[in-house]
């Protein structure tokens, strides 16, 4: 295996091994305000249209940006290095932005609905 191969090789594994870092930092950043939230007794649907329709997209986002983070830290590699290499990077890296994106939405449509 040429050197240019093996480091591309490195770096996947150390994708995947940080994916599952931030896969399970993710699901404790997504559940922790959520749980808080449900255990007071708030329900999204306590919230006007808008902002429970924002609230959803938000929800949406963040869930679909747990998926895209768990697939980059899968060490199951089905590509030719290369692929695999590109499509795990942009997947953390996209996961990780979607992720930040869709936790500020919902956090804006809750806090910005009427008491």
């Amino acid at each position: 295996m040429s050197d240019s191969l093996s480091e591309l090789r490195r770096q996947v594994e150390r994708i995947s091994s940080s994916g599952t870092i931030w896969f399970a930092a993710t699901l404790l950043g997504a559940a922790i305000p959520l749980a808080g939230l449900l255990d007071s007794g708030w329900r999204p649907g306590d919230l006007p249209a808008t902002n429970a329709i924002a609230w959803w997209v938000g929800a949406a986002l963040v869930v679909a940006a747990i998926g895209s983070i768990a697939w980059a830290g899968c060490p199951v590699w089905v590509y030719e290095i290369e692929t695999e290499h590109r499509l795990k990077a942009r997947a953390i890296r996209g996961g990780l932005l979607v992720f930040a994106a869709g936790s500020i939405i919902s956090l804006v449509a809750v806090l910005a609905a009427p008491a």
